[in-house]
């Protein structure tokens, strides 16, 4: 299997630093900041530094977390950590993005904001190939292009 001309096998460095990946449930540290977290996510995918700044600005801008930028991620809502965990799977505009539950736990506001959020990153920019798996079926409808159960 390759990712991008990558074979996962030889080269699995090079193909994972074209994913981002949000499991199901969320992998925070309670005493990291929101930034901090999207700091260390895009350290961990080999993002230059003089390019992170505005990465994370904007994946907070994006996530509508902005208020809870230096907030610790252990006071945030159960929405606002699965916010969060997004933000920080797609920091860095990876072309294959993994999502496990992406809205799962939110409030319907909150999951139609999720949604929007995942509908422009996979249909709007067309670079990025999305993946989903979930158990909503009103989710699955109102992401997918392509359905298998």
């Amino acid at each position: 299997m390759t990712i991008l001309g990558h074979d996962v096998g030889k080269e699995f460095d090079r193909a994972r630093s074209f994913i981002g990946y949000c499991p199901q449930y969320d992998t925070i540290f309670d005493l990291l900041t929101v930034k901090q977290h999207l700091d260390f996510s895009a350290v961990i995918k080999g993002i230059p530094l003089e390019l992170r700044d505005e990465l994370i600005r904007r994946s907070i801008r994006n996530l509508n977390l902005s208020k809870y930028a230096y907030k610790c991620a252990g006071t945030l809502s159960g929405g606002n950590k699965r916010k969060l965990s997004v933000a920080m799977a797609m920091i860095g505009n990876p072309p294959v993005l993994l999502l496990d539950e992406p809205s799962a736990g939110m409030d319907p506001e909150a999951r139609r904001f999720m949604w929007g959020v995942v509908s422009k990153v996979s249909q709007q920019r067309k670079q990025c190939g999305v993946i989903i798996t979930t158990h909503s079926m009103e989710e699955a409808e109102a992401l997918s292009t392509k359905m298998g159960i």
